[in-house]
């Protein structure tokens, strides 16, 4: 249970962030929903981890549970201006990560859980390049790496753990 606080914590912090002052768009500027929500499912789990997980996943003072992010019904934020507009632009993303563990180590071999992670905002990219949606299977290591490692903290608990989802970035 220690390591499931540091988790959420580092989730928090994992979060995308707007800008608190809202810039005002002008008709070139990108708005994106700016967003995260965290989803879970446990199986297999006796009823007092089950309680520990369910208090501490869905706890509204950290902020983890969004359902107007999962419906998309967010109110899109302005991107910030790109570094280089001349060179780069905005676009929206969606990136949701998913993992499934087994076993918590020492404590509860059968116990499952898939964890997901769904969060939304704005990605700049060198103009031109093109947008779509690539499966987590298909990302380079380094990408993968660095998306498990929003879960890692969690899944220090688990005997094992596989990972699915996908990165998407909007082609208009």
């Amino acid at each position: 249970m220690f390591l499931l606080i540091f988790f959420l914590f580092g989730i928090v912090h994992v979060r995308v962030s707007a800008n608190p002052q809202g810039p005002v768009p002008t008709s070139d500027e990108v708005e994106c929903p700016v967003c995260s929500h965290l989803s879970f499912e446990l199986r297999y789990m006796p009823t007092q981890y089950r309680r520990i997980f369910e208090q501490v996943l869905t706890n509204d003072a950290l902020g983890l549970q969004n359902q107007a992010c999962e419906a998309n019904t967010v109110e899109p934020t302005a991107c910030e201006t790109p570094t280089f507009p001349a060179w780069m632009e905005n676009k929206c993303f969606t990136r949701r990560v998913t993992m499934y563990a087994v076993g918590i180590t020492n404590l509860v071999p059968a116990a499952e859980m898939d964890i997901t992670l769904l969060v939304k905002g704005c990605h700049v990219q060198w103009i031109g390049e093109e947008g779509g949606c690539t499966n987590f299977e298909d990302l380079d290591a380094e990408t993968q790496a660095r998306l498990k490692q929003q879960l890692a903290p969690l899944r220090n608990s688990w005997d094992d753990a596989t990972y699915s989802g996908f990165v998407c970035i909007d082609s208009a």
